[in-house]
């Protein structure tokens, strides 16, 4: 498992206690507008890993510190072909 899925999970069931924290201190309206929040912060600031400056392209030769050597997807082959 990698670092970041640990970290993830970890910030994940953080949050989880403290919304129930709220919800038993403050009551049900309280953890709502956490959770509503919570919500809105993910929609703005959440993404799908990192993302490129605008114009420059990703070289997927470029090594990096979490650079992958295999250029198959990490989810399966391509159903689109080779």
């Amino acid at each position: 498992m990698r670092h970041t899925t640990w970290v993830r999970w970890s910030v994940a069931t953080a949050v989880f206690l403290a919304i129930g924290w709220a919800m038993q201190r403050y009551g049900l309206n309280a953890a709502r507008l956490a959770l509503l929040a919570l919500l809105i912060l993910v929609y703005i600031f959440g993404g799908h890993g990192r993302q490129t400056r605008a114009g420059v392209t990703g070289d997927p030769g470029a090594g990096g510190p979490n650079a992958r050597t295999d250029p198959s997807p990490a989810d399966g082959p391509d159903p689109n072909g080779p």
